[in-house]
């Protein structure tokens, strides 16, 4: 059996930080819509050790999305609770970063700016993060286009600038919603690569909602595998590969394993 040969214990997890802490109690989620009510979420509890990096796997419409927006305090949860460190989420919550599938760049902004107006809408000194939001450009070998128009960049690069914006603060919290599913593979694994190095170097907490089995592995601290709408929590996978993570671990029989897991949980039928 995989739980034979998989450990549950990840090389890599470091000291936990309660301040970035994450816990999920009971949540559910119903939508009243014009053809009666929905139920996306269905109890969903989770504890997430704060510097984790937790992908979100399931099938289309299985609630992933509708989690991360109760996370981020975007909704409201029919039922159940969040709580990040001893804060708990009412409403939304400022100390976090959130990218999503689309960049949502203002195209009459450059890429500077267009990282700045996270700290303009908080009421920071814009002059404050312009060096910080440099840096970020540099990490992501964006450093010369700092002043080009979205217009001027492609798809990978418009991404890159929504990570640094989403950034640009330094929250202890990044929300990620399938922010690579519409780019190619070689920029999905350029941009795996930054993000990890970034993550790796500031122990941030993230939930990151993809559909790709490989990108999760490759990713993560833990994999949760959620069941179809609605979405439950079918299995909780730690990762137990050595950082820092290169492309080549997706070829060890070691990661093909986790990556069988995952894929024979999300094909099982699920009992009613």
């Amino acid at each position: 059996m995989l739980s034979n040969v998989l450990p549950m214990t990840a090389r890599n997890s470091g000291p936990s930080n309660p301040d970035n802490a994450i816990l999920i109690a009971g949540v559910s989620k119903t939508f009243d819509t014009r053809g009666g009510a929905v139920k996306a979420l269905d109890n969903v509890s989770l504890n997430l050790r704060g510097g984790e990096f937790v992908s979100v796997v399931g099938p289309s419409g299985c609630g992933k999305s509708t989690l991360l927006t109760i996370l981020a305090g975007l909704k409201k949860a029919s039922t159940g609770k969040v709580t990040i460190g001893a804060t708990p989420v009412n409403g939304p919550f400022k100390n976090s970063g959130i990218v999503f599938q689309k960049d949502v760049l203002m195209e009459w902004r450059t890429a500077l700016d267009n990282i700045l107006l996270q700290v303009e809408l908080r009421g920071l000194r814009k002059k404050d993060y312009v060096d910080r939001a440099l840096d970020l450009l540099a990490k992501v070998n964006l450093q010369d286009f700092a002043n080009k128009y979205p217009r001027e960049l492609s798809g990978g690069m418009r991404q890159r600038v929504s990570i640094c914006r989403a950034l640009i603060h330094d929250p202890p919290i990044l929300l990620m919603d399938e922010p690579f599913g519409a780019l190619d593979a070689l920029t999905r694994d350029e941009i795996s690569a930054d993000l990890t190095r970034i993550c790796e170097e500031t122990g941030k907490t993230v939930v990151f909602i993809t559909h790709s089995i490989a990108e999760a592995v490759h990713l993560s601290d833990r994999v949760i595998v959620m069941s179809a709408r609605p979405g439950k929590i079918i299995d909780d996978i730690r990762i137990d590969l050595p950082r820092p993570r290169q492309i080549q671990v997706r070829d060890t029989p070691e990661f093909g394993l986790y990556a069988q897991r995952i894929r024979a949980k999300l094909m099982a039928p699920q009992a009613p």
